[in-house]
Order: structure tokens, then C-alpha cells, then sequence
């Protein structure tokens, strides 16, 4: 990408600076280094001297300019790169895959934790010589338990 010294000129002006032209060739420089367009770096400039609260354009405010504000931004925008680079496609299906296990993992830990959703199954008390299951304990009421015919000697159960 390269800048325009005119542009940057006129893109000054429009905000009333007039620069001297050492300081627009040093804008040019920092337009290449930071990948900047011409309208983007002014625009830049001049939040950073109404930030400032500096007054004009000097080459110490231009030396602060790109030590403070466009240094700092190279370096986040390296950092966020470094994170970004490489084979997206593979990195994704393998991170999915983690993501998919992980959630497995915390949702088993957390069911470990939660009542279970059936309620507790008590085993029915039962002796080998009287194998109750709860359909027979169910199909007696205790009216036929206690019954006139249930103690008689004729009666079949």
C-alpha cells in the first residue's frame, strides 16, 4: 500500500494543518509501516492530538503519535494475528471435537451432582421364601387380606 504526500496533504488541510514537508514524507513512512490509508492516518492523527489536547502538527507530536497510539496498535493487532494464524480447518474440527468432550465431561460431573430425574428405585424387601414382586403386592388389596374367607381352612388363595 502506498500513500500519497498530496493526499496526505490535502486530507490535512481539510482540518486546517499545514505541514512542512519533512512531516508529510514522515506520514507516508508511518502510512506503509502501520497499513494505513492516507484518510485513516490523518483521521487517526487528529484523535490522537484532540485526545492530547496538543495544538498544530510538530515532529514531536508525530514522534508521540506513532510511539503511543500506533506502536500500541501494531502490537495488538500482531497479537490477535498470531491467534488467527494457521490452518483454520483442521484447528476447528479438532477444537470442536475438545469442546464436544468437555461439555460431555461437565455434564456427567454435574448429573453426578443433581437428583436423578426418575427418583430413587428402592429394591422391594423380599426373602427367598417369600419372592414378592410388586404386581403381586399390588393385585391384593388388604380388604381380601383380612377377609372371612382368607381364614378359612376351604378357601384357595
Amino acid at each position: 500500500m502506498s500513500a500519497s504526500a498530496q493526499q496526505l496533504a490535502e486530507e490535512l488541510q481539510i482540518f486546517g494543518l499545514d505541514c512542512e514537508e519533512a512531516l508529510i514524507e514522515k506520514l507516508v513512512e508511518l502510512c506503509v509501516q502501520y497499513g494505513q490509508n492516507e484518510e485513516g492516518m490523518v483521521g487517526e492523527l487528529i484523535a490522537f492530538c484532540t485526545s492530547t489536547h496538543k495544538v498544530g502538527l510538530t515532529s514531536e507530536i508525530l514522534n508521540s503519535f506513532e510511539h503511543e497510539f500506533l506502536s500500541k496498535r501494531l502490537s495488538k493487532a500482531r497479537h490477535s494475528t498470531c491467534k488467527d494464524s494457521g490452518h483454520a480447518g483442521a484447528r476447528d474440527i479438532v477444537s470442536i471435537q475438545e469442546l464436544i468432550e468437555v461439555e460431555e465431561e461437565e455434564e456427567i460431573l454435574l448429573n453426578s451432582y443433581t437428583t436423578p430425574s426418575k427418583g430413587s428405585q428402592k429394591r422391594a424387601i423380599s426373602t427367598p421364601e417369600t419372592p414378592l414382586t410388586k404386581r403381586s403386592v399390588s393385585t391384593r388389596s388388604p380388604h381380601q387380606l383380612l377377609s372371612p374367607s382368607s381364614f378359612s381352612p376351604s378357601s384357595d388363595l
